[in-house]
């Protein structure tokens, strides 16, 4: 499917912070983020919309630098939501969104989707949940991770599957995308349109996106 040409009027809307189409490169649509840097990642035509990133499952991801705005920060509100299709059937291959440590121990806002879980992290290990629910394996689907008034909202093609209270941490590091905290696993799998914003886009269950943001 041919991507929509971006126009005058037709820019990122004033709330997102950063914006990846993916159409062959890791540009920021929003203009607000640089410097990405890449590891071990394709574009492929297999996708939501235009191209998709693809990750190789050993050591593939994308880096982006720290920047406030786009990680948690208690009681400011913030949606993340993309597409995601994991390519295989196996235990602990997906890590979405992390944040490595400058101390000893790594933690961060990560989700890993497995083939008989999901398991959501804001912190530490101790800090988290599980919801033993199969993801979808080798089909296109919408997440979106929506913080408001610190809790944090699950969704899955617009339906909301669980809430989780968190005490969010303060985090000051790079953004990794496609891989797990500490580099030991990575996507294997696409991942098209993904956004970052600093409100909570969504209250209630919603009709994923049918066109690029």
């Amino acid at each position: 499917m041919k991507r929509r040409t971006i126009g005058l009027d037709d820019k990122p809307d004033k709330h997102t912070v950063l914006l990846l189409h993916f159409d062959g490169n890791v540009k920021d649509e929003t203009g607000i983020n640089s410097g990405l840097t890449r590891q071990n990642i394709t574009y492929s035509t297999d996708s939501k919309f235009g191209q998709s990133v693809k990750f190789g499952y050993s050591n593939s991801y994308i880096k982006i630098p720290y920047k406030k705005e786009l990680l948690p920060i208690s009681g400011q509100d913030m949606t993340v939501d993309f597409w995601v299709k994991p390519n295989l059937n196996n235990d602990g291959m997906v890590c979405l969104y992390g944040n490595p440590s400058s101390g000893s121990y790594v933690y961060g806002v990560q989700l890993g989707l497995n083939k008989d879980s999901i398991i959501f992290y804001s912190g530490t290990d101790n800090n988290g949940l599980f919801l033993f629910s199969p993801f979808p394996q080798k089909v296109w689907t919408h997440i979106a991770l929506v913080l408001m008034n610190n809790v944090f909202y699950f969704y899955m093609n617009g339906v909301l599957k669980r809430t989780f209270n968190s005490n969010i941490p303060n985090y000051v590091n790079d953004l990794l995308l496609g891989i797990w905290r500490d580099y030991s696993y990575s996507l294997n799998g696409c991942i098209d349109e993904y956004r970052i914003s600093n409100i909570a886009r969504w209250t209630s269950n919603f009709t994923p996106p049918t066109k690029p943001y």
